[in-house]
């Protein structure tokens, strides 16, 4: 762990901070693969393992194919760093998968709730009779105008 990061980053400029912050992440990574791999995985194995042995809970596939979510990573130019991750996602370099992980978070639990949303959305648009774009308006993907529901004033 650099001692800039730790103790004292007063006398640590512009670059200097980069490369810090830099050293220090590759340490946390370095910390969470390490947590994962030796502490994690096993327990998970042998916690669940265990239930299923014992007949508390059924014996699913694949079980033991777990993945872990760490938080997001440590930054400085953290607006620089999410524009080239969007466009990294948008040409193809990154899979948004990889994208959301570095973001701390799940991509099949993002996927759902995105889903949700656009559900939700569209459902109430249908439901108030409102053009979409009142609500929402997206910039990637096209969405289909729910047909205009004539309701009773105040409802």
């Amino acid at each position: 762990m650099p001692y800039e990061f730790a103790a004292d980053s007063s006398k640590v400029g512009g670059a200097g901070v980069r490369l810090v912050v830099a050293k220090a992440d590759r340490r946390f990574s370095y910390r969470q693969m390490i947590l994962i791999q030796r502490f994690i995985k096993p327990v998970w194995f042998y916690v669940i393992g265990d239930a299923i042995d014992r007949g508390d809970l059924p014996a699913v596939q694949g079980w033991w194919k777990i993945s872990c979510v760490t938080p997001r990573r440590i930054t400085v130019d953290a607006g620089r760093e999410a524009q080239q991750n969007r466009s990294d996602v948008e040409m193809g370099l990154k899979t948004i998968s990889d994208h959301y992980e570095e973001l701390g978070a799940d991509f099949g639990e993002e996927l759902e709730r995105r889903a949700r949303d656009a559900k939700m959305i569209l459902a109430t648009a249908t439901k108030y009779g409102v053009p979409l774009e009142m609500l929402w308006k997206p910039s990637g993907g096209t969405f289909i105008q729910p047909p205009v529901v004539d309701t009773p004033a105040g409802a």
